[in-house]
């Protein structure tokens, strides 16, 4: 597990935290209270992550929650948290593609469920206000999905209904909510390798889109010396490490915008890891990026 550190537009501290309970792929993951929950992934494609588990981020320790998340282990889910309560939808185990929604309150264990009108995986979650949106996934390799799904948790129940917005099919993406519009970052699409950027207003419904700069920033890591002067830490060996990293703009039209990460700080999207497997070409795997959204929708979003 690696913790990033932002502050002042940069990413300044790194720590890697070895555990093998973290060797997982296609989790889901959210922070509630100081602490970070990991739900689901697999090993292999025939071996799923059973269960839920509580990390501490500070000093990457992790262990079992007493809470019972139900069903069999599942991957490629999406995953938020609402108020107290974690929110999974979808994604798929084994033997099929998911169609559930189930939240999970942290607070007593209490678990609440509601059911889709067909099986995602791949889809994305975000929060609006006290609404979750889900945009994209599929519910096979041969067909994407175009629905805004919108969940509510109202007295305990769980309320899904459906937004319909011209939106471009994708999975793979992931999404976020600023000043009333759903940012929709890259994916995999019917019509092109990945996705770009769209940003959809959901008051409206309109739909903007943006290219993707042709820059993207290089992570250099320098490693730094103990505070005690008794040497570098190191990323194999010590389980905890401490890197600074200094980033620098370079050119490059290399980038694979699906299977990332991202957030939003101080209007800048960030994109982290992402990329994929080729058997003919082996692995790509992105360097982070840094996208100006002023500059990207100066007309719509500020």
């Amino acid at each position: 597990m690696v913790c990033l550190s932002y502050k002042a537009d940069k990413i300044t501290h790194v720590k890697q935290f070895n555990d093998k309970k973290f060797e997982r792929l296609y989790c889901g993951s959210v922070a509630w209270n100081g602490k970070l929950f990991l739900v689901g992934g697999r090993l292999n494609p025939k071996c799923g992550v059973q269960g839920l588990l509580v990390v501490d981020p500070s000093t990457g320790t992790c262990q079992p929650s007493d809470f019972v998340f139900p069903g069999a282990p599942r991957w490629r889910h999406a995953t938020t948290l609402l108020g107290d309560y974690l929110v999974v939808v979808g994604g798929r185990d084994v033997d099929e593609v998911r169609d559930d929604v189930v939240a999970l309150d942290l607070n007593t264990g209490t678990i609440i469920s509601a059911q889709l009108d067909t099986p995602i995986f791949s889809c994305s979650a975000c929060v609006w206000g006290k609404k979750i949106l889900v945009s994209g996934g599929a519910p096979g390799l041969d067909r994407f999905k175009e629905t805004l799904y919108v969940i509510t948790i109202i007295n305990n129940n769980i309320v899904v209904e459906k937004m319909e917005l011209n939106l471009s099919p994708r999975f793979g993406h992931t999404s976020h909510v600023v000043r009333n519009h759903l940012l929709l970052v890259g994916g995999v699409g019917l019509r092109a390798a990945h996705q770009g950027l769209d940003a959809v207003n959901l008051i409206s419904g309109e739909v903007v889109s943006a290219r993707l700069p042709e820059v993207r920033l290089s992570a250099r890591l320098t490693e730094l010396r103990n505070s005690d002067n008794t040497g570098p830490e190191k990323l194999n060996g010590n389980p905890e490490s401490t890197e600074k990293i200094e980033l620098e703009t370079v050119s490059s039209n290399m980038f694979m915008l699906h299977n990332h990460q991202s957030f939003i700080r101080d209007d800048v999207l960030f994109i982290l890891g992402g990329g994929g497997n080729c058997y003919s070409f082996g692995t790509h795997i992105n360097t982070p990026w840094r996208i100006d959204l002023k500059l990207s929708f100066p007309d719509i979003l500020w």
